[in-house]
């Protein structure tokens, strides 16, 4: 995180202005491993970024979840749905198919 906001050629101090929220909790954003997406798209859109998630399966072309974040506010019954059936099969298919070994 550290270094995707000193590439943007910020400050944590100007990140914490577009999270609103203090340095310090910027800080420990910086150091911590593991988030909600939310806060990770949050994060990088306040150094001016976009979240794209994609999915890499064995055998099979990338699935993007790109809809994913939209899915964070009031989302459409169908469009949950669709996203979710995407995800669920991908996790199927890991879960059920071949033994994949990570290059």
């Amino acid at each position: 995180m550290q270094e995707l906001r000193k590439e943007a050629g910020l400050t944590q101090a100007s990140v914490s202005e577009g999270l609103d929220m203090p340095q310090s909790n910027v800080s420990r954003l910086e150091k911590g491993s593991d988030m909600l997406l939310s806060t990770l798209r949050s994060y990088v859109e306040a150094v001016g970024g976009k979240l794209n998630l994609t999915v890499e399966l064995p055998n099979k072309p990338p699935i993007s979840l790109a809809g994913l974040g939209d899915l964070m506010g009031n989302p459409k019954p169908e469009k949950v749905t669709a996203k979710f059936n995407d995800i669920v099969e991908a996790l199927e298919f890991v879960s059920f198919g071949s033994v994949y070994e990570h290059q």
